[in-house]
């Protein structure tokens, strides 16, 4: 078993979302943090859920043809 988990900011960059957005899915359901600190509140994402982030990016895209990624997510 994988035990790499990543941070908001790393897994967003897969997305090309912004953590902003994935702090959105988390709240409404969508996408949840596979681990979330007790104590901090920071997220983590495993990589078996990238799939999840690409399909839930790609369908937004093909809701909304003019969708850009986030520009901080660029880098």
């Amino acid at each position: 078993m994988d035990s790499t988990m990543y941070t908001i900011g790393e897994f967003a960059a897969f997305g090309h979302v912004s953590a902003r957005m994935l702090r959105h899915y988390d709240a409404i359901g969508l996408l949840r943090p596979a681990d979330v600190d007790e104590r901090s509140g920071y997220r983590r994402y495993a990589p078996e859920q990238i799939g999840d982030l690409v399909r839930i990016v790609e369908g937004a895209r093909q809701r909304d043809p003019g969708h850009r990624p986030h520009p901080a997510a660029a880098h």
